[in-house]
């Protein structure tokens, strides 16, 4: 059984382009900082083994929060996050700048159900 955090990667050649799609799970609570160290090294890994000519899709079930708050992130999220921005969030939000990546969820306006 695999321990969390985790990814599942695989490459996919459509015709002449090239997909990558990356599932990534990282329960935060719990977890101590070496292992939350090697998920994100072991993701980054992964990132920058895509070439540019090759198509990037990276699902993710964090856990953290964003926020609602853009705060100089406007190229990554669209202010549309949830609740207030943790530590966690921070991290996603300076991974997404490094290799400018875009959170999708964020660009779109979610009703509020009640």
């Amino acid at each position: 059984m695999q321990k969390w955090p985790y990814h599942v990667y695989i490459k996919l050649v459509a015709g002449v382009e090239v997909l990558n799609v990356i599932c990534a799970y990282a329960l935060q609570v719990g977890l101590t900082d070496d292992i939350k160290k090697v998920f994100w090294e072991e993701l980054e890994e992964i990132v920058q083994s895509v070439t540019q000519n090759e198509k990037l899709f990276l699902r993710r079930d964090f856990h953290d929060h964003i926020g609602e708050n853009i705060d100089g992130y406007d190229t990554t999220s669209g202010g549309f996050g949830f609740e207030k921005r943790n530590i966690g969030g921070v991290a996603i939000l300076d991974f997404t700048v490094t290799f400018n990546l875009t959170i999708v969820n964020p660009f779109l306006r979610r009703r509020k159900i009640t």
